[in-house]
């Protein structure tokens, strides 16, 4: 159980339906239940938040990788290789996720590592969501998005849910990086591939199917 709380310290419906992937025992749900809430780097760095439920609404997705949701979170404490931000892409169809560390939240390099490390691995999308953010709005990626013919959609300041799948990856991403690392510790971006990893492996609450199986099975 610690092992795979571990790994990013998500939420109990997460881990243990990840863990009964591999193992059972009698009693398990409720030992993890117990394990989970008396975690002690849970309950001294996640926050109890209660947000309003937004009326849902369908949204046309064609396929893995077709409408993607970008986001920027940070700054962390500077590393010795100078990054202090990540940049977020979520697949809107999977929920798989993609963190990548930055130096800056730059237009010019959300772009490059746009092109370089998104569209050039699972090709250009349809389109991309992301709030109203200076650098989103930049001349450079703008420039990106029109070449590769992606379409750009940025939310309303009022009404900041509609790139809600981006948002709720980031909280989650937040808490288990919060919940590894204390304010001095500048080794944050070994921890990603962990919590990614944790993150992909675990079903979505909407599909009920993790974002690993969803983008190997379409």
């Amino acid at each position: 159980m610690k092992a795979y709380h571990g790994i990013g310290h998500l939420g109990f419906d997460k881990t243990y339906w990840t863990m009964q992937q591999k193992y059972y025992f009698p009693g398990m749900y409720q030992k993890l239940a117990d394990f989970i809430k008396h975690c002690d780097l849970c309950q001294r760095s996640k926050q109890q938040t209660h947000a309003k439920r937004v009326p849902l609404t369908s949204m046309p997705i064609m396929d893995t990788f077709s409408k993607l949701h970008i986001d920027m979170i940070g700054p962390f404490k500077k590393t010795n290789q100078g990054f202090q931000y990540v940049l977020i892409v979520v697949d809107s169809f999977s929920k798989w996720t993609e963190a990548f560390p930055t130096y800056t939240e730059t237009s010019k390099e959300i772009a490059q590592v746009l092109y370089k490390e998104v569209f050039s691995r699972f090709g250009a999308p349809h389109s991309i969501c992301s709030d109203r953010g200076k650098a989103f709005m930049g001349r450079l990626i703008g420039a990106v998005t029109a070449v590769f013919n992606v379409k750009q959609h940025f939310t309303s300041s009022y009404h900041p849910q509609t790139n809600s799948v981006a948002e709720r990856t980031n909280k989650t991403i937040i808490q288990s990086i919060r919940t590894l690392i204390d304010d001095n510790q500048s080794d944050w971006p070994d921890l990603l591939p962990g919590v990614l990893m944790a993150f992909r492996m675990s079903p979505s609450a909407t599909s009920e199917f993790s974002p690993f199986y969803l983008l190997v099975t379409f």
